[in-house]
């Protein structure tokens, strides 16, 4: 029973020692729909039936399992598996090379490249690969190391392509490639060593693939002005699409609820703030607190917690819930999923919200204006605070008056 109950990164069982009643089910300490207290104290410290009796529990909710192995809770065999098979360090060069614009012939080349597998014939790289090497840096204007390590010069090419699959690790690849077929032709065939045969080789398949339905896996970001003179049609410029946002009141007898979260690092500096206002735009309260080192999506659930039990404590009972992290609309919408961190949070919140009347909705981030300051204020302050509406003033006062006085926000993307 011990090893199934947790408050933090460990279950309970870790802190305390071996005792009669540690293999005992759950359903030993439940009676009456509730905790038995009196079995509890005689099987676990004091301060451990505390911090029991502090986990909150809806009676009414079927049991679930919640696995701490996966992002969002839900226990699969996938997460443990995950969790005890032994891994290797990732090689991201040689994901580069297993694509579908790159054929098997010339990725099991590269494989063999990349792992020192092929012989090289250095004299024969050095009198004329150099010029392929330095037209294809003159076109995309880098200065590339001097260095004889394959793997150095594919990862320095590599450092320069802004995302994955990018045309600045394709054109390294076919180099290799196209060189080594070359090297070939010299070595077996007697041809005559051609840099710029190369060069055109290289440009020609990348115009091949444009041509071909494979051109959309390929990224040109940055480069978008040399698509078009090796065959590729890219879109350069992308229409603004420009949306007018609104922070509209709540109805008569309500109050709406607007909250935010903020973490410097996501996980980092964290902190979270909310704001209460009437039918009529006036604040009733407001609030922001520090929370410390913590992901943004525990911030986010944090300020909707603590927002909820400030107007619990106040009687409200009407409210509208509004934010602009739709995965915690999610996250409240569905029960079932959530990190294992945030699942004592949410049913707390589930339990409060059964109490009120209720709607929840998203809107832009710049509609949320004012708890999105004051949750930032949290993190640079990292202090903690709790306003009357009458005690607000300064910058947020101002936020609070524009909302009022329905002035839109302006959101473009």
């Amino acid at each position: 029973m011990l090893n199934s109950v947790s408050f933090s990164a460990l279950p309970i069982e870790e802190d305390v020692s071996e005792h009669p009643w540690s293999f005992a089910s759950v359903s030993f300490f439940w009676a009456d729909n509730k905790w038995d207290y009196l079995k509890f104290s005689q099987a676990l410290p004091l301060n451990l039936v505390q911090q029991i009796s502090n986990i909150p529990f809806d009676p009414t909710c079927a049991d679930s399992i919640h696995s701490k192995l996966s992002t969002n809770g839900t226990f699969s065999t996938k997460s443990i598996w995950g969790q005890i098979r032994q891994t290797k360090s990732s090689q991201h060069l040689l994901r580069e090379i297993w694509c579908p614009y790159i054929p098997p012939t010339m990725s099991v080349f590269l494989w063999r490249l990349i792992n020192n597998n092929i012989p090289v014939d250095t004299r024969l790289q050095a009198k004329g690969i150099i010029k392929v090497w330095n037209h294809y840096a003159q076109v995309f204007n880098i200065r590339p190391p001097e260095t004889g390590s394959i793997t150095l010069f594919l990862s320095f090419w590599r450092f320069n392509a802004p995302v994955n699959q990018h045309i600045r690790m394709l054109v390294p690849l076919l180099i290799l490639w196209f060189g080594w077929l070359e090297r070939n032709d010299v070595k077996h065939r007697n041809a005559n060593y051609n840099s710029d045969r190369i060069i055109w080789k290289v440009r020609q398949h990348i115009e091949t693939i444009g041509r071909s339905n494979l051109a959309h896996l390929i990224s040109w970001k940055g480069d978008k002005y040399l698509a078009s003179s090796m065959g590729f049609s890219v879109k350069i410029q992308h229409k603004i699409k420009v949306l007018k946002v609104n922070w509209d009141k709540p109805e008569r007898g309500w109050v709406k609820i607007n909250t935010d979260g903020a973490s410097k690092g996501n996980p980092g500096i964290s902190g979270a703030g909310g704001i209460v206002r009437n039918e009529e735009g006036v604040a009733i309260l407001a609030f922001y607190e520090f929370i410390g080192q913590a992901t943004n999506m525990f911030s986010e659930v944090f300020g909707l917690y603590k927002a909820l039990q400030l107007c619990n404590s106040r009687g409200i009972n009407k409210i509208w819930i509004e934010v602009d992290a739709k995965n915690l609309i999610r996250l409240i919408n569905c029960p079932s999923i959530a990190h294992w961190s945030l699942q004592n949070m949410l049913k707390e919140i589930r339990i409060t919200l059964k109490s009120m009347e209720y709607r929840i909705s998203h809107i832009y981030r710049e509609g949320n204006k004012a708890a999105d300051y004051l949750a930032n204020l949290a993190c640079s302050t990292q202090s903690s605070r709790v306003f009357r509406g009458d005690e607000l003033e300064g910058q947020i006062s101002g936020i609070i008056w524009c909302d009022r006085s329905s002035i839109p926000y302006i959101r473009s993307k």
